[in-house]
């Protein structure tokens, strides 16, 4: 349980990473104009990040529930946390710089 946070690091990287092969690949096969494949590969970021925060609030609520139940598990609640909110910000910046 202690790398928890690097799991869940590796787990939003590989995702994010898996997205971002498939928006590639979508961009190689795709039948349709430039404009309408940039919006499908926006549509799928977006679904990427909000799978992602979906999965985090998940997360993050099962680390409370293990806190109410586990004394000793408190300690351990507020790192899981810190992690998941790092998680967060870095996919909203993702979110910004993608609509810019």
């Amino acid at each position: 349980m202690g790398d928890f946070g690097a799991k869940a690091r590796g787990f939003s990287f590989g995702l994010l990473v898996g997205g971002a092969m498939g928006a590639a690949a979508a961009l190689l096969w795709a039948p349709q104009a430039g404009q309408g494949t940039r919006r499908f590969i926006k549509d799928q970021a977006k679904w990427v990040g909000d799978s992602l925060f979906s999965a985090l609030d998940e997360i993050q609520e099962v680390a409370q529930k293990a806190g109410t139940a586990i004394p000793s598990f408190g300690d351990k609640e507020s790192r899981i946390q810190k992690h998941i909110d790092e998680l967060k910000d870095e996919i909203e910046a993702l979110r910004t710089a993608s609509e810019e």
